[in-house]
């Protein structure tokens, strides 16, 4: 049997209510407009308060209604979400996207080191090169039988960082 034909549209992720409201919600807004180019999407009211009676649902106790920042990424979004005890994660829990051209990479991972200049909130781990060779079994699958993973990893206030990841294929 085939897989399962999966399409990822999006990531959601608690976080202290006061962090997605007011300047906080601004300054991650501008961070990652800037930064990947994502916009934000608003729900209405009523939105709001029915995914608050979901929530409540779902962790089991009454949850206040407050604004979930809903950012648009081009593929999907990233859905923020606030609770009074947030999700815990460590520094290398993160999310990935995958871009067309280093070039991509690098002008991103370019925009995120000038916010940092001016913002200590900014998590950068350098871009890196792992080579990989790809199982006989598995060559016809892919479009060589090598391959670098060029990546970095971008982190700004979120629970979770971004990594931004590109392939360099060869022979």
């Amino acid at each position: 049997m085939p897989p399962f034909s999966l399409k990822m549209n999006h990531v959601a992720m608690s976080m202290p209510p006061a962090e997605i409201a007011g300047s906080r919600r601004e300054e991650l807004l501008a961070f990652y407009g800037r930064v990947f180019k994502w916009t934000e999407y608003q729900e209405d009211e009523s939105f709001n308060e029915q995914f608050a009676e979901e929530l409540t649902a779902l962790v089991g106790e009454k949850v206040e209604t407050h604004p979930p920042l809903v950012m648009l990424t081009g593929i999907g979004f990233v859905f923020l979400y606030g609770l009074p005890r947030p999700m815990v994660t460590t520094p290398v829990d993160h999310f990935g996207f995958e871009v067309d051209t280093e070039e991509e990479l690098d002008t991103i991972l370019e925009r995120a080191r000038e916010w940092a200049k001016d913002d200590p909130d900014v998590r950068i781990v350098d871009k890196a090169v792992s080579s990989y060779e790809i199982e006989e079994a598995l060559q016809a699958q892919y479009p060589a039988k090598k391959v670098d993973l060029v990546n970095t990893y971008i982190g700004y206030r979120m629970p979770m960082a971004v990594e931004v990841q590109w392939y360099r294929w060869y022979d």
